[in-house]
């Protein structure tokens, strides 16, 4: 850098506009330096006038010159506080450095304060700006190192870019765990994948897509360059070799790899040390483990490799890391599958990868599950494990079979989770094709029973009790309670969705039946769950809770994360649907908190679109329209077509509130026709009471009947009192208008005895005013009509 160059321009500015606008004032700060200062910065060459003047090796003549910029900035600060705010301060020259020191010394007791950053990763120990650091902070100036971003900030910040933007959190996942939270790399990273088209904006949304890698943009690979430039290139094999590895490495590891002696190896160490290249990390075991200073550097030295180097060293590190865990090599399995997969050696790649995703899908670590069963399908089609592959070398064992086939039968059962529901159905194919070709109808059970779970969630409800009973079949015959209780509460969840509730709470109790003398059975928790739903529907509040309860008791003692999830959700539903806000927010808080956890997007779907309900119920309809259009967005994504109707139709209440009739009444039928797409009659019914009330309010009555009966035969066959009281208080109405005021009495009897049968299944923690509380037009117009009566 130029000597005193950022000095000079920080003043610059400034004072050539003072220079302009008055000598006078010039001459009142500065006195006899008047004329100086005007000549060094006035508009035009004066740098290189004061260029010249500076230039000076005596050391009297260097403090002259640090005086008569001390005095500069002194007397600015005379008129007003001055902060001069300096950047890159690790770029800065030696002579700026020392000025700045004896700046701050000699202005302490004046209105001046300099305040600097500086990114100090990558700098050398004796780096003239480390020095400069730990002089300056001896003589008092306030050192504060600023932390990394959290995975939380990383979201937040991402937020902050973009007001509305659809982001998996796996992807906010990946960019911390890539940025390490360094808002720099962040921001550097965010701005390429603007450039790639990997994050767009369309119909008033920022998008991403799926992210599984990423690649690094010039502009931070330059930074790292910048440090790499500086070591030597024996340095940078090592350390290139260790980035095959990964970003931690352990010293054993690193020496069977090099093949170097100790004594040099750890010469290495200590060079990569001091260059602030690596850093050693803290640990129990006997080994020494490292880590690189920050994951980019480790990507920039692998990167450096060509293919065939990384594949070679790869095979070389998976071969060594085997031997040296040869007693019991499942414990770094991921590490192996990972080496493997990329050294193309597929029987271990297949064999490593496929305990790797087994061992983190029962940790409900999603991506990484994700990951690794990808990477053992790959090997198992390269190997002619799969239904497709072509015809391989060697004959495929029994047990190979059967391995592929729990691979793709889990892996599609995760797919599930995470909402790729296309890629599921493919996995779910290839697991049965390998049931049946081993004849293994156990496997073939389950697989039936991932199917039905599938089309549950497609909302092709008829086909999931299809699957279920076949599936009940082969239970039967093999005697397999457990299959058996899972396929019976399946198809009660499938009948639920088809408003069959009878049907539906009768399999659930066979479910809980069945399940009960099964230890540690996670149908006994699902089935208690999903009946409480059911119950809901049907005002059964106060057993609904007590299920409820029950489910999240039995989820949370055996780790069942996912079943703790829903039953916090369904424990939401319950408390709203009596009214108590409060409470059904913190339980779908929670739900949305697990749900982001454990990367299921079809839960995210469900609880924003839950709390959204909350916020549309309180008035708070800019918060609603948020929550909703994100779940409307997640659904879309994830092909979850049930919540994607029941946006639309929250959405169309929320317009209707607002008195935007034309956008509320064609939302609403969209969401209508969407709901009879997936066979939900409940929420078929709500639509067309909310339809019902738009031609109610336009005068136009001939619709509202039909419309009227619709919903009246709808909610008689479904049995639903919440239904069932909406619906007569809309026939009394329409009874008033028609002047058939003794019908309308008796419609409106109907709905308070409905009401209060309600509040008779209310739980013992909600009183009756708060159920009540959006129920009182009900009462009010049968007491009016009955005082004129």
């Amino acid at each position: 850098a130029i000597p005193y160059k950022t000095i000079y321009d920080s003043l610059h500015g400034h004072l050539s506009l003072m220079i302009e606008e008055s000598f006078d004032h010039i001459r009142a700060l500065f006195g006899s330096l008047a004329d100086k200062i005007v000549k060094d910065f006035q508009e035009g060459e004066s740098f290189r006038f004061f260029n010249a003047t500076v230039q000076t090796g005596s050391e009297q003549e260097k403090y002259i010159i640090f005086d008569y910029l001390t005095k500069i900035f002194v007397g600015l600060a005379k008129e007003h506080p001055l902060i001069c705010f300096l950047e890159d301060m690790q770029w800065a020259d030696s002579l700026s450095l020392e000025f700045l020191a004896y700046l701050s010394h000699n202005t302490s007791h004046n209105r001046v304060m300099l305040v600097g950053c500086a990114r100090t990763e990558g700098l050398a120990d004796k780096h003239p700006f480390r020095l400069w650091l730990r002089n300056i902070g001896r003589s008092g100036a306030e050192i504060l190192q600023l932390q990394s971003l959290s995975e939380s900030d990383v979201g937040q910040m991402v937020e902050a870019i973009f007001p509305r933007i659809v982001f998996s959190p796996s992807t906010i996942r990946l960019l911390y765990r890539e940025t390490k939270g360094n808002p720099y790399f962040l921001v550097e990273v965010i701005r390429y994948l603007i450039d790639e088209k990997i994050i767009t904006f369309s119909e008033g949304v920022w998008r991403c897509e799926e992210l599984e890698n990423l690649t690094l943009p010039r502009s931070i690979v330059d930074v790292v360059e910048a440090l790499l430039g500086r070591l030597d290139d024996e340095l940078l094999d090592i350390f290139s070799k260790a980035a095959v590895i990964g970003e931690e490495f352990s010293f054993g590891l690193l020496q069977k790899v090099t093949r170097l002696d100790e004594d040099e190896l750890l010469d290495y160490i200590d060079n990569g040390l001091k260059g602030q290249l690596i850093k050693e990390r803290d640990n129990s075991s006997k080994d020494e483990i490292y880590g690189f200073h920050h994951s980019i550097i480790q990507k920039v030295l692998y990167s450096r490799l060509n293919r065939r180097s990384r594949r070679a060293l790869h095979s070389q590190v998976g071969e060594a890391l085997e031997k040296m865990n040869r007693s019991n090599p499942n414990k770094v399995a991921g590490e192996l599958g990972y080496h493997f997969h990329y050294s193309g050696v597929y029987q271990k790649s297949f064999k490593y990868n496929l305990e790797a995703g087994l061992r983190a899908w029962r940790a409900h670590s999603i991506d990484e599950a994700q990951r690794f069963f990808a990477w053992s399908e790959e090997a198992a089609g390269k190997l002619g494990f799969l239904p497709e592959s072509d015809e391989p070398e060697e004959e495929p064992t029994p047990e190979d079979f059967r391995q592929t086939a729990e691979l793709t039968l889990t892996y599609g059962q995760i797919l599930i989770n995470v909402g790729k529901l296309e890629l599921a159905q493919k996995e779910l194919e290839n697991a049965l094709e390998l049931g049946k070709r081993l004849k293994d109808e156990l496997l073939q059970a389950k697989t039936y029973n991932a199917l039905a779970e599938l089309n549950e969630a497609s909302s092709q409800y008829q086909l999931a009790v299809d699957y279920c009973n076949k599936a009940i079949l082969i239970a039967d015959k093999l005697g397999d309670k457990t299959i058996k209780a899972a396929s019976t509460c399946f198809i009660g969840t499938a009948y639920d969705r088809l408003g069959q509730y009878d049907e539906a709470i009768s399999a659930f109790k066979q479910a809980i039946e069945i399940a009960k003398d099964l230890p540690g059975s996670v149908s006994n928790a699902t089935a208690r769950r999903e009946l409480a739903f059911t119950l809901i529907r049907r005002g059964s509040y106060k057993e609904a809770l007590t299920l409820a309860s029950e489910a999240l008791r039995l989820s949370q003692g055996s780790n069942d994360q996912l079943n703790e999830m829903i039953a916090r959700s369904i424990m939401g539903q319950i408390y709203f649907n009596q009214g108590d806000l409060k409470k059904a927010s913190e339980y779908y808080e929670t739900a949305l908190k697990m749900a982001s956890q454990l990367d299921r997007r079809r839960g995210q779907a469900i609880e924003l679109f839950n709390i959204g309900e909350v916020h549309r119920t309180q008035g708070h309809y800019r918060q609603a329209i948020d929550c909703i259009q994100r779940s409307l967005e997640i659904s879309r994504e994830v092909g979850e077509r049930q919540y994607e109707a029941l946006a639309k139709f929250s959405l169309g209440l929320i317009y209707q509130a607002t008195d935007s009739l034309n956008q509320a009444f064609e939302t609403l039928n969209q969401a209508l026709q969407q709901q009879r797409d997936v066979s939900n009659k409940s929420a078929e019914t709500f639509a067309l009471l909310a339809l019902a009330e738009i031609h109610l309010e336009r005068k136009n009555y001939e619709e509202t009947e039909f419309l009227a009966k619709q919903a009246n035969e709808l909610a008689d066959k479904l049995g639903n009192p919440t239904l069932s009281w909406q619906a007569h208080f809309l026939n009394a109405r329409l009874f008033i208008i028609a002047e058939k005021i003794e019908e309308a009495c008796d419609e409106l009897r109907v709905s308070v005895g409905t009401i209060e049968a309600m509040c008779d299944q209310l739980s013992g923690d909600v009183d009756r005013q708060t159920f009540l509380a959006d129920k009182h037009d009900v009462y009010d117009l049968l007491t009016e009509l009955m005082e004129k009566q």
